[in-house]
């Protein structure tokens, strides 16, 4: 059974079946230190830097930066300075080493790029060519095509998954030191019948499952084939619908975001509870938590509006920042008992 739970005041837990707890730990206020609405959200591998960009309002854009987020006084500074336009496609993401991907759509396929960052802000210039990929090349059916690339997620092996926008809507898999692109693409829209970008995406080597959200819904993709890798994801046909319900108004601005150790995926589900955003447990994805449901504007927790979320670690603890886009607030929750576990377990 979905549980519906809220947060009713700064020191209120929220509990799963699974003894999860989830509590609101502060509300950074962002709004009059950006340009346009928050979009894509990603943690440094300590937790002590959160990295956003935005989209919407006017002008050219940095990738933003808050360091110290949980301190006593978490500042607005820019990360880096792209100079993005306003596009849904402005994504982020994270390796452990703590390079920054950057993955923007600029409304045209011979335009559109790739960059990688290392944690001072500086392109890594053996990525691509002086630290950019453009145009980004998937090779769809042995064909090489430029493609606008949306979102992009770092997974185990050193490898991107980057998803693109356009009406095949793809899936495809890059060279995180190289920015190359690795095998065939594989379509997500035909098998999920839904026409949108994925967002979120992680891999679990260990049980060699994909896991992404679009449009309100959570999916995990597997392969019949005990041999498959990210080498080749035209082997990855099996997909299945694990939560959530299709957004039709929705389109590329919700996201996710993914905890292995403690089996925690996240997704953005407007459909079913406008204004939260849902935790659910990827062993029983019936395990669900939704995070500032039944909430009023002033109360602890409150998101109003959402997007991208991220989870971090800091001091040994469990984090989840959650973009209140709209709102221009980023809204952080603690998660009290993360368990440790070799692997995701995916419940069939």
């Amino acid at each position: 059974m979905k549980k519906l739970l809220a947060l009713a005041a700064a020191s209120t837990l929220l509990t799963s079946t699974a003894l999860a707890q989830w509590a609101h730990e502060v509300t950074i206020e962002v709004g009059d230190d950006i340009v346009g609405s928050l979009k894509s959200i990603a943690a440094s591998p300590d937790g002590d830097t959160l990295y956003f960009t935005t989209y919407f309002g006017s002008g050219p854009r940095p990738i933003y930066m808050i360091a110290d987020p949980l301190g006593a006084d978490p500042a607005v500074d820019v990360f880096a300075d792209p100079a993005y336009g306003s596009t849904n496609g402005s994504g982020l993401t994270v390796d452990p080493v703590g390079n920054v991907f950057f993955t923007h759509d600029t409304n045209d396929a011979a335009t559109s790029y790739l960059q990688k960052y290392d944690s001072a802000g500086n392109l890594v210039t053996s990525f691509g060519t002086n630290g950019t990929v453009s145009p980004v090349v998937f090779n769809v059916g042995g064909a090489p095509t430029n493609h606008r690339p949306r979102e992009s997620s770092w997974v185990a092996g050193d490898r991107l998954l980057v998803s693109n926008f356009a009406m095949d809507r793809l899936l495809h898999v890059f060279d995180a030191e190289t920015g190359n692109p690795i095998g065939g693409a594989i379509n997500i829209g035909t098998p999920t019948g839904i026409t949108d970008a994925m967002h979120g995406m992680a891999y679990d080597p260990a049980t060699n499952v994909i896991v992404g959200t679009i449009r309100g819904t959570a999916w995990t993709i597997v392969s019949d084939d005990p041999a498959a890798s990210l080498d080749d994801l035209s082997d990855y046909d099996d997909f299945t619908q694990i939560a959530g319900e299709v957004w039709p108004g929705g389109n590329s601005n919700m996201g996710g975001s993914s905890d292995e150790a403690a089996n925690l995926f996240t997704f953005t589900s407007s459909k079913v509870s406008p204004g939260t955003v849902t935790v659910l447990d990827l062993a029983d994805p019936d395990d669900q938590t939704v995070l500032g449901e039944g909430l009023n504007e002033g109360d602890p927790g409150y998101l109003g509006s959402s997007g991208d979320s991220t989870f971090f670690r800091s001091g040994g603890n469990l984090y989840l920042a959650v973009n209140a886009e709209n709102r221009g607030e980023i809204v952080i929750f603690s998660y009290t008992d993360p368990t440790s576990v070799e692997h995701w377990t995916i419940m069939d």
